[in-house]
């Protein structure tokens, strides 16, 4: 689906005034088609890759994971998980 909005916006922008789009089922629309789609997979695939290096080098801090303030007594946490 991006690869299609990607290559309408590849063609409107690039192709000059007067000269045609190229049409589905020829070969330089299928060649550009490759090429836009192998690009999304990349910048997904790099975009995955920081992610997950991001999230694994952050130093975890629990008191942001349990939604409660730095320092929060015993009482507030009970409190936020209606333990008794």
């Amino acid at each position: 689906m991006v690869t299609g909005w990607l290559q309408s916006f590849f063609y409107r922008l690039f192709t000059r005034a007067g000269e045609p789009i190229p049409q589905p089922r020829t070969p330089r629309y299928h060649r550009d088609r490759r090429r836009i789609y192998v690009c999304v997979v990349l910048a997904y695939l790099g975009f995955t890759i920081y992610e997950a290096w991001y999230n694994i080098l952050k130093k975890p801090n629990f008191y942001n994971d349990l939604r409660v303030m730095v320092g929060a007594e015993e009482k507030e946490l009970r409190k936020q998980f209606r333990v008794l």
